[in-house]
């Protein structure tokens, strides 16, 4: 057993919830040799970096906040420079739980290049964000035939051999279905995880102007290439 694991969070104004959610996070996860956890503080004014910091995780700082894209891609970079074998992506305010992961790994072990988790669409996930996470999955779907019902669920793992085919430019929340698209052009190969839905603060996530420029990207990238 010889595979390390590195879980990648991005952190805005979480010095709240960030350290529940890093303390559950288990210090071994069958298959794996290694977890290091990486949290990116993505230019937060609050406690954020020294909660996370307390814990043990190693932290990286934005000065200014850039926007879950631009940390992710941060976070993910470093993670193959301490090589990493599988990176793993979790949010910091609990919507994802630690104790999915060794369900979301476990499909790399069987032979998946990447896996993402996929939420059921009901309460407690707030009504608008259910019909922008259906609209943006169904517009992916119709436009790459990449079936996906949740493209938008950043919980996901894959391993570092698969990053240049997923490397994404989005610094928004764009990310995740530009990363689903690279990866599908590139023949990576996805499984689906069902995950459990956990909404703590209907405020945040994927709302209706990132939905609008998602949309946009999405056709962009279709007629561009």
């Amino acid at each position: 057993m010889t595979n390390s694991i590195a879980i990648v969070i991005p952190a805005h104004q979480e010095g709240d919830r960030i350290t529940s959610v890093l303390e559950a996070i288990p210090k071994a996860v069958s298959g794996t040799s290694r977890v290091v956890v990486i949290v990116v503080d993505d230019g937060s004014t609050d406690g954020t970096s020294r909660a996370a910091s307390q814990t043990g995780a190693i932290v990286l700082r934005h000065p200014v906040n850039l926007g879950a894209g631009a940390a992710l891609r941060t976070g993910t970079e470093a993670a193959l420079l301490l090589g990493a074998d599988i990176v793993v992506h979790m949010d910091a305010d609990g919507q994802h739980l630690p104790e999915d992961l060794p369900r979301l790994i476990a499909p790399l072990f069987a032979g998946a290049d990447a896996a993402t988790g996929i939420r059921a669409f009901g309460r407690p996930m707030p009504w608008l964000f259910i019909i922008g996470n259906r609209f943006l999955s169904w517009m992916t779907r119709v436009l790459f035939s990449l079936e996906n019902p949740d493209t938008q669920c950043a919980y996901r793992a894959f391993w570092a051999r698969c990053w240049p085919a997923l490397r994404w430019d989005s610094r928004d929340y764009a990310f995740a279905s530009e990363m689903l698209v690279r990866g599908q052009r590139s023949s990576v190969r996805w499984a689906i995880v069902p995950i459990r839905t956990v909404y703590l603060d209907r405020y945040k996530g994927t709302g209706l102007g990132d939905g609008v420029r998602i949309a946009r990207k999405l056709v962009r990238w279709r007629i561009l290439g």
